[in-house]
């Protein structure tokens, strides 16, 4: 299984990682329990969920994806209740940026190329 960056809310680390079985998903390490769980499944067998990457947001762990037609969504994952919802879908690839404020960045489009902006967001 190969990982990427891990990202810790309290005692949970959180991490995409990809094998042969589930492709590439997001997966969970709880602390207090021990106990390692994949807690996303976004297409069967090998199809993955295209993670771009993750960043913490107060108790949610957000996923940027990338869609087909190269558009791009994010999610918000409550540590607690495990709850995913989407917040947004963008007409272009997304990439989030660590935030200190109520606003989440999210990268929109190609860095090099036309139409690229930086959006904010609120999570609420």
């Amino acid at each position: 299984m190969a990982a990427v960056k891990l990202q810790q809310i309290g005692n949970t680390i959180y991490f995409s990682a990809v094998n042969a079985t589930s492709g590439r998903e997001i997966w969970r390490f709880d602390g207090n329990r021990r106990a390692l769980e994949k807690i996303s499944e976004f297409g069967e067998g090998a199809a993955d969920m295209n993670v771009v990457n993750t960043e913490v947001f107060g108790e949610y762990l957000l996923v940027a994806e990338r869609l087909p037609l190269n558009r791009g969504r994010i999610w918000a994952i409550h540590n607690e209740s495990n709850e995913w919802r989407v917040v947004k879908e963008f007409d272009g690839p997304v990439r989030l940026f660590p935030s200190t404020s109520q606003t989440v960045w999210v990268g929109v489009g190609k860095s090099d190329g036309p139409g690229a902006a930086l959006v904010g967001i609120l999570v609420r």
